[in-house]
């Protein structure tokens, strides 16, 4: 009988069905409890944030950006205007290489802004012989002047540093503290004024004289002492030690005694002349500096720099009786026995203070100089000179009417120079110093000084003969002095003062421009002799030849015009209307024209020498004082005189000012050397002379990459203006030294790789990259709402991080982001995903979470809970039915027709059975 085929399922199906079952269950379990998790949220989906909060996104500008990155950065300005691919390149440009500071010779690297060429700071009156004598520290001398003049006549050498003076009227001589060697120079007033130096301690700055003990008494600053010097035999008698840095001193002629100020101690030494011995020691205010006595009610008046007032002593009580407020550091002051009063000056507010000497009370305030330093008084006209040492002059005050009666220059002040291209030599007057000094073109020290007569105003080279003239506006004479020996070979009488000279070397002659006579004077070089004169305009100035035409063109002051004249004839053969009070002039031999400066007018005009007529006038931004043509560069250099303190730069060709030069404080005069390229301005206010130079340039590329075609970047380097373009190369032409660049792009989404970057060009072009790059923008995200400490996670775009402080950041371009931020077990979040935009600015994103603090029971059912559990019993108790029936199957002993269809044949038919009792055929 055949057995049945045996059925491996409904065994197999008995095994797994239990399982089955349970994840049936599991996963009706799973989807309930997702829902009803869902469902009993405490936080509503309608309490969700809006759009996400950006701080500081700027509003995208339409218009072309001004600097680097927009508004993002502003290391680069606005930039220049130029081509898409070459921008413009700025021509090569003066610049001050050195100045040579004239009170001691002494040559600096680049625009040196000194202080003035004097600086002058002790004064006193002589009532003798009614002069003024003023201690000019830098310039180690003594400028003497008349009280009823202002020019200075004379100067007398001193020692170094000279800085306190003090007048011996039983001696009639002047004592000069020198505080840089050491020594006093006794000067006396006679015509002679004959000069003593006597040697005394550290560092004297200020003297007192006992005229009936014939006594002078000098602070010594850095020994700490006061030496006596006999008057007589002008010999050290005694030294007396006083307090820390002693710096003023006055004499106490109804006591007999010294008040010594000592500004480090901030007391006031009381000695004794009959015992030189210290008495007391007065406190006073702070750095005690100045002190002068009034005999009328035995009061001492301290200025206290440091405080800024006055302290007032009695000499009955060595005490201070009153404290003054008065002006900025007050340095020095004076008794005015003609009007009772006190004049301290005050170098921090560059005014006098007037005190009264009976009550001590504030009366009055005169504005005088800047940094007054010393006072002097002069009782017969009952005026009191302040020494000014950074403007370089002496303010004279009426003690009347307490007004500024005058100002008297002092010092070294360069008001003219002419440059020798044989010699390569710069020949420099000085107005009140009355020498000219020798410039060396190649080591641009003086090599030389020429003593002249008194004022020199004007000054021009011969090169036919080699010499150099010197006009004189006070004094009608024309000084020549040879360049080979550097002196004054010949002397020659004008008319009307010389204001300007120019020389022909077509004819071999000089032409001089008498002001105050109308008239132009002609000398030969050959004989030193005048040939001829002829009449111009009002008060002839500025003179220039002009070799194309072999004519002269002179600049008239008053009458606003040039006259044009035939060096042929010596006559006028033009008149060209310019602007107001011209005063110097230029020629230019590429254009054959000639630059006019008009002082009032702050303009230039220019003139056709073959018309004679104005082609152009140029604005420049202060008033014009000289001019002088560099013809390699094609450019007129323009000093601008008190106004100003630049050089301005006009091309001939564009008829514009293109650059302007800062030098010293008033520049006047100047002279340019064709051969080397330098010029050299004289600085009026300021004692000194810049040289200009116009060094090599080199071609310097830059290379820009990164950025999508046709966007605009910018370059700015430092010393040049900043350029932008829309190509890939900038070419600069650069002199040597040493450059740093920044970059920046108008397409807010890019920036420079680097900033700041330092190269150098030395003697050779270079080219550089300028790499752009991506912007990035910080991105903070911040939360609330987790407790301290909690760890959270968040995701920007693809880049993942974590903290457990409130915030987190990312560094992420311009543009739009996306965000999700990981659950927190225990919280829920408001918005755990969202997007930010970065627009050339940081962004902020704001996330918030809430504690989930009451869990809702699960026999609070809604419908739908219900609707959910009895799905899940359903689906459990059909699984337990299944389950049970199919195990109940299974134990059942299954039907004898299966073994009967078993289609294997047995051992007894023949066949081994296996290994494991199966029956193999």
């Amino acid at each position: 009988m055949t057995r049945p085929e045996r059925r491996p399922a409904p065994c197999g199906l008995s095994r797994a069905a239990p399982w089955g079952a349970v994840g049936l269950v599991l996963l009706s379990g799973f989807i309930s409890v997702a829902l009803w998790v869902d469902h009993s949220n405490p936080v509503s989906s309608t309490s969700e944030a809006g759009p996400t909060s950006v701080v500081g996104k700027p509003t995208p500008s339409s218009g072309e950006p001004g600097s680097v990155g927009g508004s993002g950065t502003g290391s680069v300005g606005s930039g220049i205007s130029s081509p898409a691919s070459h921008p413009s390149v700025s021509p090569q440009r003066p610049y001050v290489a050195s100045t040579l500071v004239l009170f001691n010779d002494t040559l600096l690297p680049g625009d040196f802004l000194a202080q003035n060429g004097a600086s002058p700071g002790g004064v006193v009156y002589d009532p003798g012989t009614g002069q003024v004598f003023v201690a000019n520290y830098y310039s180690a001398n003594v400028a003497v002047f008349s009280a009823g003049d202002a020019p200075v006549v004379r100067t007398v050498a001193a020692g170094q540093d000279p800085t306190g003076i003090v007048y011996d009227s039983a001696r009639s001589e002047i004592f000069v503290t020198n505080s840089g060697s050491g020594s006093v120079t006794v000067i006396s007033d006679g015509p002679a004024l004959t000069v003593q130096t006597i040697l005394v301690g550290g560092a004297p700055v200020a003297a007192a004289v006992d005229g009936s003990a014939g006594a002078v008494f000098v602070v010594n600053e850095a020994t700490n002492n006061v030496t006596e010097l006999s008057d007589t035999t002008d010999q050290v008698v005694r030294e007396i030690p006083v307090g820390g840095e002693p710096s003023g001193i006055a004499f106490d002629s109804g006591t007999n005694q010294l008040f010594v100020t000592n500004s480090q101690s901030a007391t006031v030494s009381v000695v004794s002349v009959a015992t030189d011995s210290i008495i007391a020691n007065v406190s006073v205010g702070v750095d005690p500096v100045g002190v002068a006595y009034y005999n009328g009610t035995g009061r001492v008046f301290v200025a206290n720099s440091g405080s800024g007032n006055v302290s007032v002593l009695s000499d009955s009580s060595d005490s201070v009786v009153a404290n003054v407020r008065v002006g900025g550091q007050p340095d020095s002051l004076v008794y005015d026995g003609g009007a009772r009063e006190v004049m301290v000056a005050n170098r921090g507010t560059n005014n006098l203070t007037v005190l009264s000497g009976a009550t001590g009370d504030v009366v009055g305030s005169i504005p005088v100089g800047n940094g007054p330093d010393g006072v002097g008084y002069d009782a017969s006209a009952g005026q009191v000179f302040v020494a000014n040492s950074n403007s370089n002059n002496v303010t004279v005050v009426s003690d009347v009417s307490n007004t500024v009666v005058g100002t008297i220059p002092v010092g070294a002040e360069p008001v003219a120079v002419a440059y020798d291209t044989r010699a390569a030599e710069a020949f420099v007057i000085s107005a009140f110093s009355n020498v000219v000094s020798i410039v060396s073109g190649i080591s641009q020290k003086v090599v030389a000084s020429v003593a002249v007569p008194s004022f020199p105003d004007a000054i021009a080279y011969d090169g036919g003969s080699r010499e150099v003239f010197v006009g004189y506006a006070a004094s009608n004479i024309v000084s020549v002095i040879s360049d080979t020996t550097d002196a004054v070979v010949a002397t020659i009488s004008v008319r009307g003062g010389a204001d300007g000279l120019a020389y022909d070397p077509g004819r071999g002659a000089m032409f001089v421009s008498d002001g105050t006579s109308n008239q132009v004077s002609v000398i030969s070089d050959l004989t030193n002799t005048v040939l001829a004169r002829f009449t111009v305009g009002s008060h002839p100035e500025g003179i220039a030849y002009d070799p194309g035409r072999h004519e002269v063109f002179v600049a008239n002051y008053f009458s606003g015009n040039v006259s044009v004249v035939s060096d042929a004839t010596n006559r006028v053969v033009g008149s060209v209307w310019v602007g107001t009070n011209p005063v110097s002039l230029a020629y230019d031999s590429s254009l054959s024209e000639i630059y006019v400066a008009n002082y009032l007018d702050d303009n230039v005009s220019v003139i056709s020498d073959r018309t004679n007529q104005i082609v152009a006038n140029i604005p420049l931004p202060g008033h014009p004082a000289s001019a002088a043509y560099d013809p390699g560069a094609g450019e007129v250099l323009v000093t601008s005189s008190l106004v100003r303190d630049d050089v301005s730069v006009i091309s001939d060709s564009l008829g514009a000012v293109v650059a302007t030069v800062p030098v010293g404080a008033g520049p006047g005069d100047l002279a340019f050397d064709s051969i080397s390229g330098q010029a050299y301005v004289t600085n009026y206010l300021q004692g000194t002379v810049s040289v200009l130079f116009i060094a090599h340039t080199y071609l310097v590329t830059f290379q820009e990459e990164g950025l999508p075609a046709g966007a605009r970047w910018y370059l700015n380097l430092s010393a040049n203006a900043p350029v932008n373009s829309t190509g890939t190369l900038v070419e600069l032409n650069l002199t040597n030294g040493t450059y740093q660049y920044y970059l920046g792009s108008a397409n807010k989404t890019f920036e420079g790789a680097v900033q700041g970057v330092m190269f150098v060009v030395n003697g050779d072009g270079s080219a550089l990259a300028a790499t752009f790059v991506k912007s990035t923008f910080r991105v903070t995200l911040t939360e609330s709402g987790l407790a301290n400490g909690a760890l959270w996670f968040a995701t920007v775009d693809s880049v993942q991080q974590y903290s457990t402080t409130p915030s987190m950041e990312f560094l992420e371009p311009n543009g739009t982001h996306y965000f999700r931020v990981t659950s927190v077990s225990g919280y829920a979040s408001a918005r755990d995903q969202g997007s930010f935009a970065v627009y050339g600015a940081p962004a902020v994103v704001f996330l918030s979470f809430t504690a989930i603090s009451n869990v809702p029971s699960p026999f609070a059912f809604g419908p739908i809970d219900y609707v959910l559990l009895a799905m899940d019993v359903l689906v459990i108790v059909v699984g337990t039915w299944t389950v049970v029936n199919l195990r109940r199957r299974a134990r059942e002993p299954p039907p004898t027709e299966i073994y009967d269809q078993n289609p294997f044949p047995t051992e007894a038919e023949g066949v081994d059975p296996g290994p494991f009792g199966e029956h193999r055929p």
